[in-house]
């Protein structure tokens, strides 16, 4: 899908199995920077290096013409097929140096971060060649660049990118989704991150790993005035229940499930998790 200038975004369905015959729907973006070369952010999940390559060729392009794959977090969903794509393209890998542990040792990552599904979802790990700073600029093509904001929270390393020829804004999943899976590791980070972000000026498309591109101003500002609604909304609730860290157990995530009413398979390591961070950091 053609966003704007050079910009295009991909949609990439998957499944996670979440127990025995329960499949969970999701999505997530990649999108292609289109130069004289390319510039790839995210690769999605485990097989979607197809549908990434078949897009470029359809738009008068080779996969080769890949310049740099740009992670912007270590989570399966945005790493599944980067091994695939530096084999075929012998692209630089970038990333922020929070997460390259996580996209070098798949192993370590699912001990840390047991992502039901999670080898399902991500084919191998990939050596990362270039780690990149808040504030650092990279040049591809004959007059594309894209700038990195250095924006934790929902990972250790997760990055923010702005594209100025565009006026465009990747944030990734440093936004979260009303209703969506707590799925961070910092809410203290995840704050500051998004008040970062909201500070910027001059943002003619927003653009994330978890909902539709946005154009539209008030569109815009609604997104993330939900996504700060949410996490305080969480927060209050996990409060309530989250007394005590050494006493809090998945017992005590499914309170705060069903407090607000939100799926039961939300009940997981991976809500636990992000709500055990309400009351650590």
């Amino acid at each position: 899908m053609h966003i704007t200038g050079n910009i295009h975004a991909l949609k990439h369905v998957f499944y996670i199995e979440v127990a025995p015959d329960v499949r969970l729907e999701r999505f997530v973006y990649s999108y292609i920077v289109f130069d004289s070369e390319i510039c790839l952010i995210d690769s999605g999940v485990k097989g979607c290096e197809e549908s990434i390559f078949k897009y470029i060729r359809n738009q008068g392009h080779f996969e080769e013409d890949i310049r740099y794959l740009i992670l912007s977090h270590s989570h399966p969903d945005h790493i599944g097929s980067a091994s695939k794509i530096k084999e075929k393209t012998n692209c630089t890998v970038v990333s922020h140096r929070g997460d390259q542990k996580w996209i070098e040792d798949l192993d370590q990552q699912f001990s840390d971060r047991p992502v039901p599904d999670f080898f399902a979802l991500v084919a191998d790990p990939v050596k990362v060649d270039k780690l990149v700073s808040d504030g650092e600029s990279v040049l591809f093509g004959e007059c594309s660049s894209v700038s990195f904001l250095f924006t934790p929270g929902h990972s250790p390393g997760s990055l923010s990118l702005y594209f100025p020829n565009e006026k465009a804004l990747f944030t990734g999943d440093a936004i979260p989704v009303k209703g969506d899976i707590p799925n961070y590791d910092s809410f203290r980070l995840m704050q500051s991150s998004l008040e970062k972000l909201e500070k910027l000026t001059g943002i003619e498309w927003l653009l994330s790993s978890w909902s539709d591109p946005l154009s539209d101003k008030s569109s815009m500002h609604r997104h993330f005035n939900d996504g700060k609604e949410y996490l305080l909304a969480l927060d209050t609730v996990v409060k309530k229940y989250y007394l005590n860290a050494t006493e809090a157990t998945l017992e005590t995530c499914k309170l705060v499930i069903d407090e607000l009413k939100l799926p039961p398979v939300y009940v997981n390591q991976l809500s636990h998790k992000a709500f055990m961070s309400h009351i650590s950091d």
